[in-house]
């Protein structure tokens, strides 16, 4: 007997107060097409987003950045402080990994004037929410419609949830084991990251498996998704970045 075992990764979308049932979200982008980053000519640290300036009446006060990350590269990515001091000299901080979930990032309180930036080793970070000093930024504010969740549209934690639903359930109707996968019995987790566009198409797929077999299978299904009404900001539709692991188990 064969079987599949698909797992959407919707993360939580949790407020900067840690919401305990908070609802489901992929109403994303990443810090690459975000105006709230700007680019270096850095190519370890190709991505900045700057915190406070000397400008800032508050700049001498604790600094925080808060972002919920709902899509990390296939090799991880990293983040860094990099601040003026008291002579001011720039301090270039240690690399430290960003995780899946909400991330928060600190700056102490100084006794001078100083500008604070946080960098990253790429821009193909997903995040649905960013919070600088507080001020929080939801990135998405209406999430993409799947086919036959029409009727959820004023309502987002229902329409959330039917997209995940009718994900799941395209993929159990469009699955078909690779024959030479099963005779060889491999099996695993394939992770898809993909691009829901402006007008609804599916762009971008990309997959990290245990073998190209499984691969090739979780690229299949994902382009044969059905036309998705975009996600939009009021009145304008944005693209949208999505991640899901399909599990291919045989028992």
């Amino acid at each position: 007997m064969r079987k599949l075992y698909v797992i959407a990764l919707l993360l939580p979308l949790l407020t900067f107060s840690q919401a305990k049932n908070a609802s489901s979200s992929f109403s994303t982008t990443t810090i690459a097409e975000s105006s709230l980053f700007s680019t270096l000519e850095n190519q370890a640290w190709p991505y900045k987003i700057d915190i406070t300036s000397p400008s800032d009446l508050n700049n001498r006060a604790a600094q925080t950045l808060k972002i919920i990350i709902t899509s990390l590269p296939f090799q991880g990515a990293n983040y860094r402080v990099v601040k003026s001091v008291a002579n001011g000299n720039l301090y270039y901080g240690p690399g430290k990994a960003l995780s899946l979930g909400f991330n928060s990032i600190r700056v102490n309180a100084v006794s001078f004037d100083r500008s604070i930036a946080i960098q990253f080793t790429s821009g193909d970070v997903a995040f649905d929410q960013l919070a600088r000093n507080g001020n929080v930024k939801v990135v998405v504010e209406s999430a993409p419609i799947f086919p036959g969740c029409e009727k959820f549209y004023n309502s987002e934690k229902e329409k959330r949830k039917c997209f995940q639903e009718k994900l799941q359930q395209h993929i159990a109707d469009n699955f078909q084991y690779p024959k030479v996968a099963l005779r060889k019995k491999i099996q695993g987790r394939v992770y898809v990251q993909f691009i829901i566009d402006i007008d609804g198409s599916i762009k971008g797929i990309r997959t990290r498996g245990p073998h190209p077999l499984l691969e090739k299978e979780a690229v299949r299904i994902v382009s044969l998704l059905p036309g998705i009404v975009p996600a939009r900001n009021g009145d304008e539709f944005v693209k949208v970045p999505f991640s899901i692991p399909i599990t291919f188990r045989l028992d």
